[in-house]
């Protein structure tokens, strides 16, 4: 009897040991598969941050993030792709969160230091770029890319592409340094010097469809239409929805003499995508062209409504309200016109007496709120930021910039600027 109970006991006791074993191993499995699904789609995002596709970055750290909510790693990944996005008071929780997980401190403070290189706060951090690079490991080409934007914005454009040269030599399978300077020469009115720079840019990355389009745009502006042509077709072979090839094939067809396909593509993009100026502008200007002057009219009235500040665009749509016989509602549109080019005018006597006094904050300042309220607020910005680089409790510059971003919809950047900061 007491045999058999012994053989039972034995018996139960076996049973419960192979229960426990397979529960560890299911444990031990299904903590295996979730680590592999985390470093897969760690490494997933660092493909996407490559790439520059920042939006699908930033919702698969999110979602990382929800899953593994206390892993430094991934909150320094997404205090990243928000930098980028120049969403700054995202990045700073974020930080907060990876310094309480305590994530490296040297990872905190890089992404403070090229988030304020990144919008010209360079007074600050400038000096730190040479020490930032001795070392930089997988961070080089984020450094010289926050850098290099910090240095275009303030206008000092001889250095930014010291910084661009520096980095293709560092790092000659990176697309960026040549996307970039495709950008800056596209900005500065060299489409000729855009081109070479964007064609290297899509050998190295020939997935990218950003680059492509960019240089489709860039062909067109140099007459190279029928390139123009086969590169915004190649990009809609892959992706029929997007809004800039369409753009751009539309203006080649227009060109080749097919303004009613042209008009069609363009009426595609508004409807999708209201907020694309280039569409508007396009499609009023080709139904200008072709005497449809109310639909004109109303193309180039949503796009001075999306983009005020440009006294091209307000020409433009004078010129289809006077076409349509609306002469009075022209008027006011002129007047806007004649007081830029007046405003234009001083902007490029202040320009020349710069250049003989390139240390002037007021100088700087007296061009950048000009350019905010009568040309381009992305240059004004830019000349802002320079008078505080001089000058950095430049009150009039600052207070403008805040203004300029409370205004329009950038709170993240008018607290950066704020005279709290």
């Amino acid at each position: 009897m007491l045999h058999t109970a012994n053989r039972g006991l034995q018996t139960w006791s076996l049973r419960l040991f192979v229960a426990v074993f397979f529960v560890a191993l299911a444990i031990i499995g299904l903590w295996t598969a979730s680590q592999f699904a985390k470093n897969w789609k760690i490494n997933r995002s660092a493909k996407l941050l490559k790439d520059h596709r920042l939006e699908d970055a930033k919702d698969l750290l999110q979602s990382l993030r929800i899953a593994f909510p206390q892993d430094p790693e991934i909150l320094l990944r997404l205090a990243r792709v928000y930098r980028r996005l120049g969403e700054f008071e995202r990045m700073s929780t974020i930080l907060r969160e990876a310094a309480k997980y305590h994530a490296p401190s040297r990872a905190i403070e890089l992404e403070s230091t090229l988030a304020k290189a990144q919008v010209g706060h360079l007074s600050e951090v400038g000096r730190r770029l040479t020490v930032l690079l001795v070392n930089p490991g997988d961070d080089g080409p984020d450094i010289c890319e926050a850098y290099v934007n910090g240095y275009f914005l303030l206008h000092n454009v001889d250095f930014a592409f010291r910084i661009i040269e520096a980095w293709k030599a560092d790092y000659p399978l990176d697309p960026q340094p040549y996307f970039f300077a495709g950008v800056f020469f596209e900005q500065l009115g060299l489409s000729a010097k855009s081109v070479p720079e964007l064609k290297r840019a899509l050998e190295l990355a020939p997935h990218r469809n950003d680059i492509r389009v960019r240089l489709a745009k860039q062909l067109f502006d140099i007459q190279e239409v029928e390139q123009a042509d086969a590169e915004s077709r190649f990009v809609l072979r892959a992706d029929p929805a997007n809004p800039n090839a369409k753009v751009i094939l539309a203006k080649c067809l227009n060109v080749a003499g097919k303004p009613e396909e042209a008009i069609r593509y363009l009426e595609q993009v508004t409807s999708a995508s209201p907020e694309s100026v280039d569409a508007f502008v396009t499609l009023g200007q080709i139904q200008l062209e072709t005497q449809q002057y109310g639909p004109a009219v109303r193309s180039l009235e949503r796009a001075v409504e999306l983009k005020p500040f440009d006294s091209g665009l307000r020409y433009s749509l004078a010129n289809a309200l006077v076409a349509s016989g609306q002469q009075e509602q022209a008027k006011p549109h002129f007047q806007t016109v004649s007081a830029a080019k007046l405003q234009l005018a001083t902007i490029n006597q202040l320009k020349d007496t710069v250049t003989k006094t390139p240390d002037s904050a007021d100088l700087r300042y007296e061009i950048g709120w000009r350019l905010l309220k009568f040309d381009d607020p992305v240059q004004g910005e830019m000349w802002l930021r320079g008078a505080l680089q001089i000058e950095p409790d430049h009150e009039k510059s600052r207070n403008a910039l805040v203004e300029h971003y409370q205004l329009t919809g950038k709170p993240d950047l008018a607290r950066l600027y704020s005279s709290n900061q």
